[in-house]
């Protein structure tokens, strides 16, 4: 899979997160966040081959490039 740096959180410290990164190859989004704690984990019922990340609302315009 190859990845294009879209951008990171400019309230981010030195850790980098939440950063967004745009698969061409698969038009769709990459997304590091921080991981959900585990009582809201389990109450999202998520299949084994899935996960979710936290990302706050300040990385909406990241999403919003089209290119």
């Amino acid at each position: 899979m190859n990845l294009d740096f879209v951008g990171k959180d400019p309230a981010s410290k030195n850790d980098g997160s939440p950063t967004v990164y745009r698969c061409t190859e698969r038009q769709s989004w990459v997304i590091q966040g921080r991981k959900l704690d585990a009582q809201t984990h389990a109450r999202l019922n998520i299949p084994d081959d899935e996960d979710a990340v936290e990302v706050p609302f300040r990385m909406l315009p990241f999403l919003m490039q089209k290119d």
